[in-house]
């Protein structure tokens, strides 16, 4: 029972709490000398932790978990799920993408060979590698297990649990990360119906998804409330990782209200946080943090900043990290700020490139779109007016779908081709 209570301290965030429940129940384990609930506590115990972003201690509580588990005749299918997710997080965090994938591939396999699929520790590994699929840029991947985790959850009487709030989150997210921002929106809000109708609080983990996502449809301000409210929460649970994550949203949205002091201290404290963070995270982190700089003139801390959010990003790698087109159009932004109209073709028609293969729609992705109006900003000098034409017309659609027709940007590329007369 406190192995359970667990977890459902872990789906709420309350990772301290949590902890604490899975030590007690580790300990009567080994009072009782009761290996099964030993192994259950400690992998229990190494999945709070490593979701939590802390991966002190893991490795030894992980191994002790296998050791134990070795030696029980007939272990459990979920025991032995359970162990694999644990072990499939602490890698996702170390950011051994492929040695998670195997032991999450391989914990669903246990689950499918024992015929026990409707169990709820199924529907978590899916999720689960939803989220990998997600950090590896594979938003398409994202949405099929996603789907396939809410099929599972439905079809189980578990549809107004909280492992189905997350399939729903996990499908903004493979949408949000496509370009379809409005879409991923309105995925969000039905979230907060179901939280609301329920009468509880979304998992934690949610704000700072549902803050970027309303911040890119262009409502700061409701953003930055969202944010800040999940930036206590986070410090009050302890939880690193989602801190980090809110107070990088929190940075991005400062930032694109010009508001440079408290940009930079949001973003300056999201920067060391979460030991297990990807790389994704700190790209986008220096890519913010470089137009602070050249708001204020500091033309040689810009480009530091820009130099080192490429290299994270992965840029001319052959492992480029999820963040990549997002700080490649940053740095096309940044480049025609400094009227360095090569630069910011260059960048702009690599953003593009990042973003195409991910796509689900030629003209359904606000990146795309972006992308695409950046690339007609760095060739009004030198291209032809029909293809800058050609470039702004599909921008609109891309904006108009992927955001909103009255969206800033969406009002940007359609003043362009007014312009163009």
């Amino acid at each position: 029972m406190l192995v359970y209570m667990g977890y459902q301290l872990v789906s709420a965030q309350q990772t301290g709490r949590a902890g604490e429940l899975f030590q007690r129940a580790y300990q009567i384990g080994r009072d009782q000398h009761d290996p099964e609930l030993m192994v259950s506590a400690q992998c229990a115990r190494v999945f709070d932790a490593a979701y939590s972003g802390s991966l002190d201690g893991t490795m030894s509580r992980l191994t002790e978990a296998r050791q134990l588990l070795a030696h029980i005749k007939q272990p459990d299918a979920d025991l032995r799920a359970n162990c694999l997710q644990a072990g499939g997080m602490v890698e996702q965090r170390l950011g051994h993408s492929q040695a998670a994938e195997a032991l999450l591939q391989q914990g669903m396999s246990v689950v499918e060979v024992d015929g026990s699929t409707y169990r709820p520790i199924y529907a978590d590994i899916v999720s689960q590698l939803s989220v990998l699929y997600l950090e590896r840029n594979q938003p398409r991947d994202v949405l099929r297990m996603s789907l396939l985790a809410a099929d599972l959850l439905d079809r189980n009487g578990r549809a107004g649990t909280s492992d189905r709030l997350i399939a729903h989150q996990n499908i903004a997210a493979a949408l949000h990360t496509m370009g379809e921002v409005r879409r991923a929106l309105a995925e969000c809000e039905t979230i907060n119906q179901l939280v609301a109708e329920s009468k509880g609080s979304a998992p934690l983990s949610f704000a700072a998804n549902y803050a970027s996502a309303l911040h890119r449809m262009g409502q700061p301000g409701a953003a930055l409330k969202i944010v800040d409210e999940a930036i206590d929460r986070a410090r009050g649970a302890g939880n690193s990782h989602v801190l980090r994550q809110a107070l990088f949203v929190k940075g991005w949205i400062l930032v694109d209200l010009k508001r440079w002091d408290e940009a930079d201290a949001a973003l300056n404290e999201a920067a060391p946080l979460d030991s297990g963070a990807s790389l994704s995270g700190g790209a986008l982190i220096e890519s913010f943090l470089m137009r602070p700089a050249m708001a204020r003139g500091n033309l040689e801390a810009a480009h530091l900043h820009r130099e080192k959010a490429l290299q994270l990003a992965g840029y001319h790698t052959s492992s480029p990290q999820r963040s990549l087109g997002r700080v490649l159009i940053v740095a096309a932004q940044s480049a025609l700020d400094e009227h360095a109209s090569a630069d910011a073709e260059k960048f702009a028609r690599e953003a593009l490139a990042t973003y195409e293969p991910i796509v689900r729609e030629p003209d359904t992705s606000a990146d795309l779109g972006e992308a695409l109006l950046r690339l007609a900003q760095a060739r009004m000098s030198t291209g032809s007016k029909a293809e800058i034409r050609a470039l702004l017309e599909r921008a609109v659609r891309c904006l108009t779908n992927g955001l909103h027709a009255n969206h800033p940007l969406t009002v940007e590329a359609r003043n362009l081709i007014a312009r163009l007369g």
